[in-house]
């Protein structure tokens, strides 16, 4: 009896283990230089879990943001919400979305996502030089 409930503990705790390690998010580490001049980034999905991954259907060697002018006025829509990515003026996917400083950003692709979390001042700044009224997080 006490090495059945041994042994069964055993495999619970081992099970537990595989679970957490498994459900880690992995990142890389911070360069400490960098770490305190950016400010975090929150993200969220549609259904309000904190940190979960965002899939892509993206092309999987994309041009980079920063080799092609964006018009400001691609960004805005006529009632004055976001209508085109900031980061690649594109148009906007509703599924990828991060929150930031209580703004939600929507982007076209989870690409474009993480150039935003690179740089996310340079890109809310984008987004108000459109006129573009960022929708608030709720």
């Amino acid at each position: 009896m006490m090495k059945g409930l041994v042994f069964g503990l055993l495999i619970m705790i081992m099970v537990t283990g595989l679970f957490v390690a498994g459900c880690g998010k992995k990142t890389e580490p911070a360069k400490e230089s960098q770490a305190s001049a950016k400010p975090q980034v929150k993200e969220e999905n549609r259904s309000g879990s904190v940190g979960e991954e965002v899939e892509s259907n993206a092309a999987a060697e994309p041009e980079p943001a920063e080799s092609k002018e964006i018009a400001l006025e691609d960004l805005k829509a006529p009632d004055g919400s976001q209508a085109g990515c900031p980061v690649t003026g594109g148009k906007l996917n509703k599924d990828i979305w991060c929150i930031y400083n209580g703004m939600r950003i929507y982007f076209e692709n989870a690409e474009a996502q993480l150039d935003f979390e690179g740089d996310p001042e340079k890109y809310v700044r984008r987004l108000k030089d459109a006129g573009v009224n960022i929708e608030q997080a709720q």
